[in-house]
């Protein structure tokens, strides 16, 4: 996806700016290719290793061990999983809760949440934070904020926003906000609203979520969070070379990342 690999890229730079040199291997949900790569840099003596959303369930022992019992630096960036390594991950509780605060202060009590569920990645913490955020504003679970998805929906892309927008559409739902996964949903289910003569935001705002660099040239630019992926991925290489050099932790080291709020056209009031 464009956030993850923004976040390699910025991973190289920062990196490059430290007198070090990365090797990148791109690993889609496959514990076997993971546990060949981590092996492979293991024969390469390389000085660290970075997992930018890894490592996988079925090598987490794998990883730990050789975290305890090496001279290997480890550092996980947004891990999927609960994992004892040094890491820095989103505090994407605090980004749900602050996307609601702020539809909530622009007058919208009926909110569409799209992809937004607790069985996709990074999916159980968002809906936790967004439930919390819904009763300390008032607001009926499953009445006043309603998850919209489908079977088919991956949670990740341009055409599973615009099934979902569809959905929206046909649907008898009065919501006057829609929070999407990530930016990717949140453009295409713009484009089928607007397609479907639906005023973005006078009859319903857009929330997006990765403050993607195409966000900015839509008309309406799309409001969204951003991950703040240049200070997170400083503070990983830092607590990586803190690892090799030997002057920092190499265990039990978690920043949590506060995410930001990006102004955008596609949120606005509630339309009296």
């Amino acid at each position: 996806t464009p956030v993850f690999s923004k976040k390699l890229i910025a991973v190289q730079k920062t990196l490059w700016g430290k007198g070090y040199r990365a090797i990148i291997e791109l690993i889609e949900n496959d514990a076997e290719a993971e546990r060949q790569v981590i092996r492979h840099f293991q024969s390469l003596k390389v000085e660290g290793i970075i997992f930018v959303g890894g490592p996988h369930d079925e090598n987490l022992s794998l990883v730990e061990g050789i975290c305890e019992n090496s001279s290997l630096s480890i550092v996980a960036i947004d891990p999927f999983s609960k994992v004892n390594l040094p890491q820095i991950s989103l505090d994407r509780e605090y980004a749900m809760t602050l996307s609601m605060e702020k539809l909530f202060e622009l007058g919208h009590r009926k909110i569409a949440l799209f992809g937004i569920r607790d069985d996709i990645i990074y999916g159980t913490e968002r809906v936790k934070a967004l439930k919390g955020a819904s009763m300390k504003l008032g607001l009926e679970w499953g009445k006043d904020v309603v998850t919209v998805s489908d079977d088919a929906f991956d949670g990740m892309n341009y055409e599973g926003g615009r099934r979902l927008a569809s959905r929206f559409i046909e649907s008898t739902l009065d919501c006057t906000a829609i929070m999407a996964i990530n930016d990717q949903v949140a453009i295409g289910a713009m484009g089928c609203l607007q397609e479907n003569g639906v005023s973005i935001p006078n009859d319903v705002s857009v929330m997006g979520f990765d403050n993607m660099d195409v966000s900015s040239h839509l008309h309406p630019t799309l409001a969204s969070i951003d991950q703040c992926i240049d200070y997170s991925t400083t503070e990983a290489v830092d607590l990586l070379l803190g690892g090799i050099d030997g002057t920092g932790e190499t265990t039990d080291n978690h920043l949590k990342v506060k995410p930001e709020v990006v102004e955008g056209e596609s949120v606005g009031p509630v339309r009296k």
